[in-house]
């Protein structure tokens, strides 16, 4: 599934961080790698500082070189384009067929400082391809860590019945596939109101619980059906039911190194439920591992 991986760059030694895991997928996948710079508008006007020329070909380039030189045979291309940046990324990364962009979440580029952050929002809302986000450890990397590999061991998935939820899983399971990882079905069914009684005793009135265990009850059976037919396909599948008042929390409780946590992410609407949109930027800028999220195609929201 993944045969073009796209990596954007803005200068910055903590954008170079979502190369090792961009590479490591490539080589698994026998995938090719396209380096991207976006300059907006703004900044593409003049130089960064007076008396200095502008250098993003510059820095793109000597990326590229890098790459090539860690992975022999491996094709590197780079492109330069000036644009808003994240309307700019997403056609960009749909013009060239790219069929995943892997990049960071944070820093700050001397050269362009355009994506990190409030950008990096916009894009997997406006992304028909999935965007695997990563969080760099450290501001030093180094030509030795271009050939790094960082296991991946397990692929969260939140569930919660809809089909738009289990869009995540074609990406999810193509990853866990690469890496012999098992995919780990989740669901949280929400937390019912809690009833104050005698003093400080919380209590639960027992139409209440009732309810509670109904709703767990067909969340092992919803996430159970679904396990029983990746299963069927060869993968491996553990399936984890919790009650939880907030669901990113419970997610990212359940998070371990080792881990990628693949949400789907898009409409606004009473059949999409908990954890889609809102949450999904809420694994991301929480999560200590990489989110992989998926927009199914259609129109932007």
């Amino acid at each position: 599934m993944f045969r073009n991986i796209l990596v954007p760059l803005d200068g910055s030694l903590v954008s170079e961080k979502a190369l090792p895991l961009a590479l490591q997928i490539a080589r698994r996948a026998g995938a090719d790698i396209r380096l991207i710079c976006v300059v907006p508008p703004a900044v593409a006007k003049g130089p960064p500082h007076p008396g200095l020329p502008r250098n993003e070909k510059t820095v793109v380039d000597l990326v590229a070189w890098r790459v090539r030189q860690a992975e022999h045979g491996k094709t590197v291309s780079t492109s330069l384009v000036e644009g808003p940046v994240a309307p700019t990324l997403a056609e960009h990364a749909a013009g060239v067929g790219a069929d995943l962009i892997v990049m960071t979440t944070h820093g700050r580029g001397a050269i362009s400082r355009f994506w990190l952050g409030s950008v990096t929002d916009e894009l997997i809302r406006r992304s028909t391809v999935p965007v695997l986000v990563t969080r760099p450890t450290d501001n030093e990397p180094a030509d030795a860590e271009l050939t790094k590999e960082t296991p991946i061991r397990r692929v969260i998935v939140p569930l919660d019945g809809s089909p738009l939820a289990e869009a995540a899983l074609g990406p999810a399971t193509a990853l866990a596939r690469l890496f012999g990882a098992t995919v780990g079905l989740f669901h949280a069914v929400p937390m019912l109101p809690v009833m104050l009684a005698e003093g400080a005793v919380l209590t639960q009135p027992a139409a209440d619980v009732a309810v509670l265990d109904e709703l767990t009850r067909q969340a092992h059976e919803m996430l159970n059906r679904t396990a029983e037919r990746l299963a069927a396909d060869g993968l491996k599948v553990q399936t984890t039911v919790v009650i939880a008042e907030r669901p990113a929390v419970a997610i990212l409780e359940q998070t371990k190194p080792g881990d990628v946590i693949a949400v789907a992410t898009h409409a606004r609407t009473p059949a999409v439920r908990w954890f889609l949109g809102s949450v999904a930027d809420k694994l991301i800028r929480g999560s200590d591992v990489p989110v992989l999220v998926v927009r199914p195609t259609g129109k932007a929201t």
